[in-house]
Formats: C-alpha cells, structure tokens, sequence
C-alpha cells in the first residue's frame, strides 16, 4: 500500500536504532507508523558501546512492548545464543589508558589505568552495537510488525493543515504525499527538523569545541598483544574486552573490538589540537598523532581500514527547543555530547520510553503540549547535564586522578539507577546521572565546576562524600588502585540505600541471571 493511501498516526524520520525502535514500540500500540530514510542499509553509523543502565532500558522496551528479539540483544550470552550471525562486542567494563607523548604505556602504572567492570561475566556482559548491521536487523523487524518503511526517500515539501502534517516524498523517482498526526525526528544531530524549522543550535554546555574522526579497520592489536604483560594483570576482566578510553592530550582514542574481526577506532579532539596534527586531512593526521604516541602506533601498525575515514569538523550540539506544535526530536536528534562514556545510548533510549508514553496515551491527542514541554525540559536538561560532565573531564585531561573521581559520579549514579530500576523502584532515579535529584544533581554539577581548580585530595573527598549515599558497587574504596571489580557483595551489604534488603536483592539477582 502506498504511503499516500491513508494517515498515519507518527511519521519518524531516520531509520538508526533509534528511529526504528520506537517505530515498533508505537506499531505495538496499535498506531500506524511510517519510517523514512534517506538512505539505506546496512549503512556505517557511529554510537556503538552499550552500558548495563542502555542494556536495561532496552529490555524494558522491549518487555513493555512485546518485542522479544529485542529482549535477546540485551545481554552478550543471549545474543549469541540467539542471533550468533548478527555481529556485536563483547563489553565486560570501561577500561582507561593515560597516554604520555612519545612514552610507551607501562602496565605495571596503575596510576595511569581506570579500570571499573560493569558485569561479572561474559554470559550477562553487555556489548558493542556493530550498527550496520545491528541498525539494518531492527528495521527489518520495524517491518514486520508492520511498519510502513521507505529508504532512498526524501521529504521534499511539508506543512501543517488543519492539525496534520501533509508531506511530499521523494522514494526512488516516485512522488507520494504521506500524512501524518504527529513527526519524530530520529534523524541525528542537526538533523531534518532542526533544519527545517531553523531552530538555533549551540554547543553543549560546558564542552570545548572538538573534532572527530573515526573508521573500522582490521589487523588492529589489542593491548595484550602489543604487551604480554597486558594479559597477565590479574585484572577485573581482560582489559581489552572493553569500551577502551585511551587518554591523550587534548583529547581521547576509542577502541571497540566486534566478533567479526573489525574494530571501531576514532579520536576525539580538542580543536587546537585537532588543527596542530591536521586531523581534518584526514589519514595524514592521523599518522601524525599515532606517530607521537607510541602505543597507540604499535596497535595500529598492522591495522587496515575497511571505511572511509568519517570525520566531524564539530562534534557536540544542543538544539534550543526539541517540541512543538505536532512534532517533536528524540535526544539524539536534540543534541549530541561526545562518546566518552557512552551515555548516547541511555539518553535516548530513555526518551523514546517517554516520548512513547505520551504519543501512546489515549488521552494526549497525539502530544498534549504539557507532557511535552515537560519531555523537552528534562530531555535538555539530561543533555547540559552530561555535556557539564564531559566538561569538566576534558579540563582533567592530564590529571588521571581527577579523571578517576570524576567518572565515579557517573558509574555510582548509572550503578544505582540500574539497581533501583531492576528492583521495580523507578522513581528512585528518574532522570539521568540522577540529574534531577535535589540533592545529588546540583551538588554534583558544583564538583564539576570545582574539578577545574581544586586539587586531587580535595576532589576526591568531595566526590567521595557524595556518592557515599549511593554507592552500592565499592567505588568509595581505595585500596584497588583504580582498578574496581564488580562485587555482588557490595550491593547486598548495603541494600539499604537502595530501600531493599538482602533478601530483596538476592531474588532480584536471580531473577536477572546475575547469580545461579
């Protein structure tokens, strides 16, 4: 059937992980979804490290909404034993790696490592997203459950009449006239909406400018190989198994090993930076900062690229509105910060739960503007809130400890928000990094602010102090030299702050695989 043969109840632009989700959560409500995209796939698309907090989401989504293929990617051993020809990574925790130019990286230095677990095996372990394919599979199941799709399409005209979009398309030479009661952007940063309707756009609050650039290639060594050393730490897990942070100056490497035998490598930028090695030419600035960097020259020395290089002259945006009058972004379309961290993921698979529930209530009409304005407040305030995060780490780019302290405020909030969240305690931590909490959201934006001047010690108490309250994984301990492992332990000896019990936590704990 033609799309121009009846109205649609949504209209999403940008078929990626995002667009295509919620096309299926809103298909599942009964409602009629059309998905548009520019392109095809399977496609190179960056964002590609999931998180424990990212996983979970998703297997609310996909619990709330019946989607059990989705149920089976949220977890490394489910999705192998699923859909073991659908390429991911296997994702054990956050490793971190202190660079110092032309100094090779010593394994012994845990002054300058961060290693913090996110699962405690491989079986429950989360995973790298290998888009191509990941993004191609979840809108062939968009299409089975019924989504109207059409790639290679255009929207050549829109407007509003009479409460509904009218749109022109352009599919393949042929000109439908589709309409729809409601349009989502999930077609990215300054994506379609953002242009259409000019709506001003900044950078994220707190951020430096930076540039990025970033391909797959093969042949790429991982630590261990370039160092046996690597291998025999006796660390919290295998070191590469990772989203691994590799810390320069000026910015940051990424390494993310897929099952397929490629590995996503990017850098992160300063523009000072960026401008010194040339890294808009591209290959020639990229051997200029391997060159100054020499572990990071050995592990790419017998890589080859199997993309284009994909370079952004501008990474992090902020949308100043993200709603309005029969339309609204998602918050990777509103915004986008930066991929240390990956907080992209959780961000938006939080609002897509929320902007679902409202287009999904039969008393909304299709967005009541208050619902709304309460979705652009908190999906805005999330995006400040994490760009003041990153912030505040790019001004510590050579304090490893500072970084350390830093990022416990994200894993202590990230920790407990999952927790609370498996224990059916969802208004315990409604906002992301508990941004919206009284108490924990300013005072954790004042220690941002405070990070650019005040001394290790001084940091370390302040965050200390302050995660105390919510610490449930054993980041307020010391003696593991920067190095935390997951300990089931941690969690039950202090279900209080989590108002449960040990009992409580137990069952939750089976229920969820985490124990046997």
């Amino acid at each position: 059937m033609e799309p121009n043969d009846k109205v649609f109840d949504t209209a999403i632009i940008g078929s990626g992980f995002a667009g295509s989700i919620l096309a299926m959560v809103l298909r599942q409500s009964g409602q009629r979804v059309l998905l548009i995209e520019k392109n095809r796939h399977p496609r190179f698309a960056i964002g590609e490290s999931s998180t424990p907090l990212a996983n979970l989401l998703l297997e609310e989504i996909a619990r709330d909404s019946n989607l059990p293929h989705l149920l089976n990617l949220t977890e490394w051993g489910r999705w192998q034993l699923h859909h073991p020809n659908l390429p991911c990574g296997l994702k054990r925790g956050f490793t971190f790696f202190h660079h110092s130019p032309l100094t090779p990286l010593d394994p012994r230095d845990r002054s300058k490592q961060l290693l913090v677990a996110a699962s405690p095996s491989d079986r429950v372990a989360d995973t790298h997203w290998y888009r191509p394919a990941f993004d191609e599979f979840l809108v062939k199941e968009a299409q089975s459950c019924g989504v109207d799709y059409h790639s290679d399409s255009t929207i050549s005209k829109l407007e509003r009449d009479n409460g509904l979009w009218k749109m022109e398309l352009q599919s393949n030479g042929s000109v439908t006239n589709p309409t729809a009661k409601f349009l989502v952007d999930a077609s990215g940063p300054r994506g379609f909406l953002v242009s259409h309707f000019n709506i001003p756009v900044t950078p994220s609050a707190g951020m430096p400018g930076t540039q990025s650039l970033f391909a797959h290639f093969t042949g790429v060594r991982s630590m261990a190989e370039c160092d046996e050393r690597f291998a025999t730490l006796n660390a919290p897990y295998p070191v590469d198994d990772a989203a691994v942070h590799h810390m320069i100056e000026g910015g940051w490497v990424w390494g993310l090993r897929f099952n397929n035998g490629l590995t996503s490598v990017g850098v992160v930028l300063e523009d000072t930076h960026a401008q010194t090695i040339g890294l808009s030419k591209r290959e020639q600035g990229w051997q200029t900062l391997l060159r100054r960097y020499p572990s990071l020259e050995q592990m790419m020395e017998r890589a080859c690229r199997t993309t284009d290089w994909h370079y952004m002259p501008r990474v992090g945006s902020r949308s100043h509105s993200v709603v309005g009058d029969g339309w609204a972004l998602l918050p990777s379309a509103a915004g986008f910060v930066d991929p240390m961290l990956s907080t992209g993921f959780a961000l938006t698979l939080l609002g897509i739960q929320r902007l679902a529930k409202i287009l999904t209530n039969s008393q909304s009409d299709h967005g009541n503007n208050n619902s709304l304005q309460a979705y652009e407040k908190i999906t805005l305030l999330e995006l400040d809130h994490t760009a003041e995060l990153i912030g505040a780490l790019y001004a510590n780019l050579n304090n490893p400890d500072n970084i350390r302290d830093l990022t416990l405020l994200y894993f202590a909030a990230a920790s407990y928000s999952e927790t609370v969240r498996r224990l059916g305690k969802p208004e315990l931590a409604r906002s992301f990094l508990l941004c919206q909490d009284v108490s924990f959201g300013p005072e954790s934006k004042a220690i941002f602010k405070l990070s650019r001047t005040t001394s290790n010690q001084n940091l370390r108490q302040l965050v200390h102090g302050l995660i105390e309250k919510i610490d449930i994984a054993g980041l307020t301990k010391t003696e593991g030299q920067n190095w935390y492992p997951l300990n089931l332990d941690d969690l039950l000896n202090h279900s209080d702050k989590v108002r449960s019990n040990r009992l409580d936590i137990m069952e939750m704990l089976k229920k969820n695989g985490l124990i046997i």
